[in-house]
């Protein structure tokens, strides 16, 4: 007993408990799922994978160009530093072969040469 009716026979919820036009309407409902509505939303979802390809690709290439910019601007600051320490080096070697020569003829006015 479902609803206490005392048949003891069971209410056929699903169908609408209406007989032969609850089922009618429960195949209606169904068809149209089946026919309309999925194959709409599975348009739907086309759709919209496609407009995400798309964004996705454009995005990917806005991320592509500034990244090309952030690298270069790198190279460029590198370069500046090689160049800054290259300068620095030349220095001093030049000031190491300076002392050097100044110690070097400290000793010779010494008379302490090897």
């Amino acid at each position: 007993m479902l609803f206490g009716n005392g048949t003891g026979a069971g209410v056929d919820i699903l169908a609408g408990s209406s007989g032969w036009a609850g089922a009618g309407l429960l195949g209606l409902v169904l068809a149209w799922l089946l026919l309309k509505h999925l194959p709409a939303k599975d348009m739907q979802i086309e759709r919209l994978m496609a407009i995400h390809a798309t964004d996705s690709k454009e995005e990917r290439m806005v991320f592509k160009s500034s990244l090309d910019a952030v690298v270069k601007h790198c190279q460029e600051e590198n370069q500046k530093i090689v160049d800054a320490f290259s300068e620095d080096l030349v220095g001093l070697k030049d000031a190491v072969k300076k002392l050097s020569d100044s110690i070097d003829r400290s000793d010779v006015r010494k008379g302490t040469t090897k």
